[in-house]
């Protein structure tokens, strides 16, 4: 199972914000995007509930989650730039877990 921390710090990377950023109360677009997208692959390639991934993302809400979530899934299918970056951090992410196991 790929770890939360492995997902903050590949989103972060990518979208070039720090990890603290992604953790912290920040609501800078930049930010708040790859935070969202942050959450939407922990929810999709862990087993983590939501009430776990908000823990993990600065003690937030589990409802912030749920939102992140649901908005990513709404944009997806009009981005198709949003779309390319999910699907290369998949990639990298289950590349990354299979390297570890």
């Amino acid at each position: 199972m790929i770890a939360i921390e492995t997902i903050i710090t590949v989103v972060s990377e990518e979208f070039g914000v720090s990890p603290f950023d992604l953790r912290s109360p920040r609501r800078g677009a930049a930010t708040v995007r790859a935070r969202h997208v942050a959450m939407y692959l922990a929810r999709h390639m862990t087993g983590f509930s939501y009430p776990q991934i908000a823990a993990a993302f600065g003690d937030r809400d589990h409802t912030s989650v749920m939102y992140a979530v649901r908005r990513i899934a709404m944009d997806l299918p009009g981005d198709v730039s949003l779309g390319g970056r999910i699907g290369a951090l998949r990639a990298a992410l289950a590349e990354g877990a299979s390297r570890c196991a």
